[in-house]
């Protein structure tokens, strides 16, 4: 059965797979960025290879998502997927199932703050990046993987909206903000929500030593030397920093996000 990994882009999903590949799959020795490989983004190109489907078109991808999912949970194990994708419906095909599904773990990031690496990492301007944040049709494109649309975003308050209010199973909701100042007790719950639905059981010490190894400042330092293929354009683990957006955040950008997602920005205290 799957638990997802979900957020909107550049929101502290890959630092999670990261802590969850070590602390599942690793426990022994030093990080390594191939103990990401436990943990793929769905979809996955070589899934969609094996079971023959055409891709490159958009309609038969959705119509293949509870196909793909089933195809996945022919393993009989517990599976973490990672996604940007909604938790949407589009003809009547839904992205996730309760017969396939146990979970999600969903991170959320201020908005002023993804804006700026967000905009970094897709290598456009802070207002086209506004509009990708705005919009509900915006699909991420695999450039490495023959141009396909893998992923529809939603924007970035309905993204959260649509993994926080699902009935299909229970979501965590996790601050982004939380895993940077108060590691321990963040990482922990996510550890006790993983427990109560799967074999894996809390361990206070394998928290301890996995953060440490996993902390951004060690993942960033194992990128500069060449070890993470993930990036598109430039860094990946560019600065991970919280309030970035007060220095680096034009007003009319501020205001633009502050006016269109006051309601999930107050509901998590990006607002006060």
């Amino acid at each position: 059965m799957i638990i997802w990994l979900a957020s909107y882009p550049k929101s502290g999903n890959t630092w999670l797979r990261a802590f969850l590949s070590y602390y599942c799959y690793g426990k022994v020795g030093e990080f390594n960025f191939k103990l990401l490989e436990n943990i793929k983004k769905f979809p996955d190109i070589k899934d969609l290879k094996d079971l023959n489907i055409n891709y490159l078109d958009t309609s038969e991808l959705i119509k293949n998502w509870s196909p793909l999912q089933d195809y996945i949970n022919l393993k009989k194990e517990m599976t973490f997927l990672k996604t940007h994708n909604a938790l949407c419906t589009i003809n009547s095909y839904s992205f996730a199932n309760s017969k396939s599904s146990i979970g999600a773990i969903y991170i959320l990031r201020d908005p002023r703050d993804v804006i700026i690496s967000l905009s970094n990492h897709f290598n456009k301007t802070l207002g086209e990046t506004l509009e990708i944040m705005l919009s509900d049709s915006f699909w991420e494109t695999e450039t490495k993987f023959e141009n396909f649309h893998s992923s529809i975003f939603g924007s970035w308050a309905n993204n959260y909206r649509s993994w926080k209010n699902t009935n299909i199973f229970d979501s965590l909701i996790i601050r982004y903000e939380d895993m940077i100042q108060d590691p321990f007790n963040t990482f922990s719950k996510i550890i006790k929500y993983i427990e109560k639905k799967t074999t894996i059981s809390f361990d206070e010490a394998l928290i301890r030593k996995t953060i440490e190894l996993t902390s951004f400042k060690n993942l960033q330092n194992k990128e500069n030397i060449g070890e993470f293929k993930e990036a598109a354009h430039g860094k990946f683990f560019r600065k991970g920093e919280i309030n970035q957006w007060k220095k680096n955040l034009p007003n009319k950008i501020i205001k633009k996000l502050e006016d269109s997602f006051s309601d999930v920005m107050f509901e998590n205290k990006y607002l006060l």
